[in-house]
């Protein structure tokens, strides 16, 4: 019987198979050489060990090699963390750099780049912010530092120490919160803004500085939570509890300002409208009158309200709506209290006559 030829597709797939595996044998790095198990020495040991080297510019090379690794330097990191109490104060800084470069979650460069704050080296200076703004909340030390750079002198310095504050955030809103209340005008205006592009955090101090701050720091703080757009509605829903009759008003105000996009501070804005000041009744009105059609579902439970004051206002405001209230008014209007019955009928009597 003639022995079977080999198919030469099948030769050359394997062909080709055998010789990705040894290319891939060959660039692992593992092993001293063909055949070896022995894995080859990690090349930041060896760097680690230059860290402790007499020549400075060994030591400086060594930092920045490791910093281009970044966490494959994991290795040598007890060094570089060691290098940061040694030598100079330029050489603690680049150590204290390249630790953040391997691990940014090892606050113990902090501390270095809060020294570097207070150098009179304007490069390294600036650098250290760079540095604090990429590494947020891990510098939190810095936050007092950082807050007394935004007085004034220079502006490229202040707008750093800003963006590192809004990177820190939580750890850093209570500290702006205070600086807002200063009287020094570029501090209270970059406190602000810095809670304003902060997120949640800064939200919420700007809602406290409202509810307790005097009317003129309340109004720039208002108009700086407005200018979070939707995302303050929640909030401004809460000042709407606030003991403060104005900070009520101007909440009401504020939502009102977002038409129907304020919907969901509907049912708030009714409950408002027995509020016991007259100015925040108004004020709820007037937001709920802007808001429109989405409030239409709050104003037909304000028509079955206690209060009778709470159901003249929702009819009056339901009247205005037009012919979008007519469902709600009907059925009010055959609701078992004469009370509710009455100012329902009263309020469909008005909107068959417009």
């Amino acid at each position: 019987m003639r022995a079977s030829q080999p198919n030469p597709i099948s030769r050359a797939r394997g062909l080709a198979l055998c010789m990705l595996g040894l290319f891939c044998l060959a660039s692992s790095g593992c092993g001293e050489g063909p055949g070896s198990s022995t894995p080859a020495p990690d090349p930041c040991l060896k760097l680690a060990e230059e860290l402790k080297a007499g020549n400075p510019a060994a030591r400086l090379a060594a930092l920045d090699k490791l910093a281009a690794a970044g966490p494959a330097a994991q290795a040598a990191l007890p060094s570089v963390v060691a290098a940061m109490q040694e030598g100079d104060e330029g050489f603690r800084f680049k150590a204290a750099q390249t630790v953040f470069k391997i691990d940014p979650r090892n606050s113990k460069y902090a501390a270095v780049l809060v020294a570097a704050l207070k150098s009179g080296d304007a490069a390294r200076k600036a650098a250290a912010l760079d540095t604090i703004v990429e590494a947020g909340p891990q510098a939190r030390e810095a936050v007092p530092l950082l807050i007394d750079m935004l007085r004034g002198g220079d502006e490229a310095m202040a707008g750093k120490a800003q963006a590192a504050l809004v990177r820190i955030a939580y750890d850093a809103a209570p500290a702006l919160a205070e600086a807002a209340r200063e009287k020094n005008e570029a501090l209270r205006a970059r406190s602000l803004q810095a809670l304003t592009g902060m997120g949640p955090a800064g939200m919420q101090m700007l809602a406290h500085l409202i509810g307790q701050g005097k009317a003129d720091l309340r109004d720039a703080a208002a108009e700086c939570l407005k200018s979070n757009g939707v995302k303050a509605i929640p909030v401004f829903v809460e000042l709407l509890r606030s003991r403060e009759d104005d900070v009520r008003a101007l909440a009401a105000l504020a939502l009102g300002g977002w038409g129907a996009e304020a919907g969901s501070a509907a049912p708030a804005l009714v409950q408002a409208l027995k509020d016991s000041d007259p100015g925040v009744r108004a004020a709820s009105a007037q937001a709920l009158m802007r808001i429109g059609k989405e409030a239409l579902p709050a104003l037909a439970a304000g028509l079955k309200d206690k209060t009778g004051f709470v159901r003249d206002m929702s009819a009056e405001i339901l009247v205005l709506a037009g012919a979008d209230a007519l469902p709600a008014l009907k059925q009010a209007a055959a609701d078992a209290d004469e009370d509710i019955q009455r100012t329902a009928t009263a309020a469909l009597a008005k909107l068959e006559k417009k």
